[in-house]
């Protein structure tokens, strides 16, 4: 488990550090944060993530755009996309463009760890 690389991205930084810090608690310690797109590319060049946190309402800047150009950069992570509105159609849109999980704010820890199950071992 501890040698999953996550990245969060989230632009309210009190919901980042949150995400990240229950990671941590389930048993993530590699977890880095970023609030964009463009930080996260950087991130993607300097650390080998695995599995991306991304929320799907940044400031300027749509989720599910940003994890279609990340899977382009690095075909390999896994995504999981983040709202605090799980409409359905949120959903669906998530799973459509190749989410593998869905996690709905405000995060706890079960929900957290579910997501995560499937990428461990």
């Amino acid at each position: 488990m501890d040698t999953i690389q996550i990245l969060v991205i989230d632009d309210d930084p009190s919901a980042r550090d949150l995400l990240a810090s229950t990671l941590r608690t389930i048993g993530y310690p590699r977890v880095h944060t970023v609030a964009d797109q463009a930080a996260a590319e950087l991130m993607l060049k300097k650390a080998r993530i695995d599995v991306v946190f991304v929320d799907i309402e940044l400031s300027g800047e749509n989720g599910f755009e940003v994890m279609q150009a990340l899977k382009q950069e690095a075909p390999k992570i896994e995504i999981v996309m983040v709202s605090a509105h799980s409409t359905v159609d949120n959903v669906k849109q998530a799973i459509k463009l190749g989410a593998k999980g869905f996690v709905v704010k405000p995060y706890s820890l079960g929900k957290v760890k579910d997501v995560m199950a499937q990428f461990a071992g």
